[in-house]
């Protein structure tokens, strides 16, 4: 089955604005304490990260940064830290093909019920119905929008 388990892009977008505090150490090859403000600036669904970007005005360039990293280096001191949803997983969306998530709803019911099942196209979607000690009844897959595994 293919399961695909992305940050939900809403959610992390609501992090837009959030006030940082990174140490150098944070960057690769560099070993300083010191701590360069920031703000979260946009989320990369490609890369599933965040952009940091310094406030510093000889700096805009943007950085990755994993959910890890920004909650590590949020600004717990600032005004505005208790405005934004931080958790310790990020909100996650599980992308599932649905003619994989029917069929693996089936499977279960079957061996759960020992049902004899019967397959149909419909709408280019192989649905199977399952006969329960009476009418044929079409499964309807259950699909978690919002979970909270982490990557």
């Amino acid at each position: 089955m293919v399961t695909t388990m992305v940050i939900d892009t809403e959610w992390a977008e609501s992090l837009k604005g959030l006030s940082m505090k990174v140490r150098d150490n944070w960057w690769p090859g560099y070993n300083g304490q010191i701590l360069h403000d920031g703000k979260i600036d946009s989320f990369d669904s490609t890369t599933q990260k965040w952009n940091l970007l310094l406030d510093s005005n000889d700096d805009d360039a943007l950085y990755l940064m994993a959910y890890d990293a920004v909650c590590e280096y949020s600004n717990k001191e600032s005004s505005t830290f208790l405005e934004f949803q931080l958790h310790h997983q990020p909100f996650m969306k599980v992308m599932m093909n649905l003619k994989e998530q029917m069929e693996q709803d089936i499977r279960q019911q079957q061996q759960q019920n020992g049902a004899k099942s019967t397959c149909m196209k419909m709408a280019d979607v192989d649905v199977q119905l399952i006969r329960l000690n009476g009418p044929v009844v079409p499964m309807v897959p259950k699909i978690s929008l919002l979970t909270g595994f982490k990557l």
